[in-house]
């Protein structure tokens, strides 16, 4: 199956305005864009293919870096005749490890009554319908999830990032739990939550050390909590160290 690469960075610019300004509306995208409501929002859903018109103002409009704007055009001309062939930009592996909202969705589809649909996602997850669309399609298209017995489920064992080299995607993640986290501990009952923190001194020499023990019990951990009971809400675990001192 094709993508449109010029559909996917759309959903992928309009997804960020939203998370910056929960009231930015796909008529303000598309202002700024300087194209039709209605041929931006027949785009988004699929109904058409983004011509290399839209192409270029979307890549003068993000701010694409001159390789990236150039493979995107390249991508956009694939329908055309003497096309490159390219469909697919770099966005969903990058988007995968970006935002912690692909590891909820899977983890949604193991509770009991799961539905791989927007609206329900949407809720669960309390985010707009056009996020938990954006979401199940990368998801689709990077082969995570299949159809088994009519329904929708996890096709890939839990995922485990271990990430030597700090990267943009990676701090992008972190700064999004770091913000949950602070939101939930605002609006959730403590009965439904846990914080605790020690701070201490120690040889700065030891964090690898301490990273490992870390990751080994937050894997064991998750591993018995999995086993017990029966899920029926999907939480996350951050444990974290760092330096408070100079």
């Amino acid at each position: 199956m094709q993508t449109d690469p010029t559909r996917a960075l759309l959903q992928h610019e309009l997804v960020r305005r939203i998370a910056k300004n929960p009231r930015y509306s796909l008529r303000a995208f598309a202002k700024a864009l300087g194209v039709s409501h209605t041929a931006l929002s027949l785009v988004l859903s699929g109904k058409r293919r983004a011509s290399k018109g839209l192409a270029v103002k979307l890549a003068d409009g993000v701010g694409l870096p001159p390789q990236d704007r150039q493979r995107l055009l390249d991508g956009a001309s694939a329908r055309e005749p003497g096309g490159s062939g390219v469909h697919q930009i770099d966005l969903d592996q990058f988007e995968l490890i970006a935002d912690w909202h692909h590891y909820a969705v899977l983890s949604l589809l193991n509770l009991p009554g799961a539905r791989f649909e927007e609206r329900w996602i949407a809720a669960r997850l309390s985010i707009p319908r056009l996020t938990a669309r954006s979401l199940m399609e990368r998801l689709a298209r990077l082969g995570m999830v299949a159809e088994v017995d009519g329904a929708m489920k996890r096709a890939v064992a839990p995922l485990r990032v271990d990430n030597k080299v700090s990267t943009a995607a990676t701090r992008v993640f972190h700064r999004q739990l770091l913000a949950k986290a602070a939101e939930v501990i605002e609006e959730t009952a403590a009965a439904e939550r846990n914080y605790s923190s020690m701070t201490f001194a120690m040889d700065e020499a030891l964090v690898p050390y301490a990273a490992a023990k870390i990751r080994a019990f937050r894997r064991k951990l998750v591993d018995d909590l999995e086993r017990r009971g029966a899920p029926n809400r999907v939480y996350n675990l951050t444990v974290q160290i760092f330096p408070a001192s100079t």
